[in-house]
């Protein structure tokens, strides 16, 4: 058996109450709001994945049972009472005799969200009346609305397409059916070369490197500098995990395209790499500060103190004996406290200097780690580029907002033969025209459009019947098998 995981700092985790699921990273110094509750982020650090909790006064209390379930069982054995329908009751505010002030003190006073539901359930005249599903109905209403119940659970395909639930329009409607088939018809498995174009904010591109488990490549082929793949990082993948995603932008197919027809060609256009010489010009900079300091250098020199010869102090003037005599009295002379001044105000030259010096030495640090980052980026770019020159790709994925076609022209001479292609789309228009490209220039066998009928239902006790609120649909998608035109 499985070690449960256990929740660590920087970690995403999903919040899920009934139908409503978010998702959030976890930090000691911050704080998580959810559902109008201040939750402390530390409070979860060590706590395992998949437990249940309910706030109370800003402290989480691990749930094991839920706690309204269990006493509304134990009022029902010692009562015994419950209506047979729901015909005699009458709707009105006066069946409750809680009023909502009371409620407020209550919560200002520090009851927990348990007691204020069962407080509720004694004051009400109706509810011994009422059938057992309408009683079940009222709990829960009550217990949805003053106790703060909720799951933490750990972010995979599955939770956070829940997270994506109220804006499905971000994800191109993808459901999570949808998105079973795509990883099932891509052939999605570990040691696998896959492809994916995708405009779903990572969610598919997450999806496929957590089937894989860490082991094959993933190129992700996204257009210009329009990366925007933060869902991936709700995957909380390792750093080893993430070492087989390579990235390759579209906009460089041209290039790739070029390089495979014909390389002579190509490196003709291309701007040469210019040669760096050993001996090379002092820049004007340097040269301004050798000026400066040769300068400096012929000043010092007129400062140096010289010997005075005897007849020059006899002919000294009257001011001359009388600036003596001050000098004598005071002990320095005016000079010398400019050039004490001259001092102290070169020693805050110096102190200046060093503090720039190191926020020039930081500088030069963060420069060569964005530089260093960008020779990794670009090496990973270049092996995706010999990926797909070498047509090592095992199959390919696209699930974008824009037209499929262009791509798929583009994109198939990489994709050796007998290799599985997948286009998902919301609508079904752009599908029919690629299928109809496929099939008249004979690029895939087996081509399959189809739509995915996914219902929700609720299973109770004589009341199973579909949801009320549901997706219409949860998009298309165009299946088939590479082959060569022979």
């Amino acid at each position: 058996m499985t070690e449960r995981k256990t929740i660590q700092e920087g970690y995403y985790v999903v919040f899920k109450r009934d139908d409503h699921s978010k998702v959030f990273q976890i930090c000691k110094k911050k704080h998580i709001f959810f559902e109008k509750a201040k939750i402390a982020g530390e409070q979860l650090i060590g706590q395992h994945y998949g437990s249940r909790f309910t706030v109370e006064k800003g402290q989480l209390i691990p749930v094991v049972v839920t706690k309204t379930s269990i006493n509304v069982a134990i009022a029902r054995e010692e009562d015994g009472m419950s209506g047979k329908d729901n015909r005699g009751l009458v709707g009105s505010e006066e069946n409750q005799k809680l009023s909502h002030e009371e409620i407020i003190k209550m919560k200002e006073e520090g009851v927990c969200g348990q007691a204020i539901v069962e407080k509720l359930i004694e004051q009400s005249e109706t509810f011994k009346t009422k059938t057992e599903f309408s009683q079940e109905k009222y709990i829960k209403k009550k217990s949805k609305r003053h106790i703060l119940e909720f799951r933490v659970l750990e972010p995979n395909a599955h939770h956070l397409l829940d997270v994506f639930k109220q804006s499905p329009m971000k994800i191109c409607n993808l459901r999570a059916d949808s998105l079973s088939q795509l990883l099932c018809y891509g052939s999605v498995m570990a040691g696998a070369t896959i492809a994916v174009v995708e405009s779903c904010h990572g969610l598919v591109l997450g999806s496929v490197m957590e089937r894989m488990g860490g082991l094959g490549k993933v190129i992700h082929l996204f257009p210009g500098n329009d990366m925007n793949r933060h869902v991936v990082s709700y995957f909380n993948f390792s750093e080893e995990h993430m070492q087989i995603l390579y990235e390759f932008p579209l906009n460089k197919l041209a290039e790739l395209e070029c390089s495979t027809d014909n390389t002579r060609v190509c490196s003709e256009n291309l701007p040469l790499c210019t040669e760096v010489t050993e001996k090379t010009e002092k820049p004007k900079v340097l040269e301004d500060c050798d000026s400066a300091v040769e300068q400096d250098d012929e000043k010092k020199m007129e400062t140096e103190c010289v010997d005075i010869p005897d007849d020059v102090v006899k002919n000294r003037s009257p001011a001359d004996s009388k600036k003596e005599a001050d000098t004598s009295r005071n002990g320095s002379t005016k000079e010398d406290i400019a050039m004490k001044k001259a001092d102290e105000a070169m020693d805050e030259d110096g102190s200046v200097q060093e503090e720039e010096g190191r926020k020039r030495k930081a500088q030069e640090l963060k420069e060569a780690d964005k530089e260093s980052r960008k020779q990794i980026k670009t090496e990973r770019s270049n092996k995706a580029a010999e990926i797909l020159k070498g047509r090592l790709i095992d199959s390919l994925i696209i699930a974008a907002k824009y037209h499929p076609a262009t791509l798929l022209q583009r994109l198939l001479p990489y994709v050796p033969p007998s290799r599985p292609v997948v286009v998902f789309s919301q609508h079904k228009e752009p599908l029919v025209e690629c299928y109809n490209l496929v099939q008249e220039k004979n690029l895939g066998i087996q081509r399959r459009l189809s739509e995915t009928w996914y219902r929700e239902y609720q299973v109770l006790p004589s009341r199973t019947h579909p949801q009320m609120s549901m997706s219409g649909t949860g998009g298309y998608l165009l299946t088939f098998t590479t082959v060569t035109d022979s």
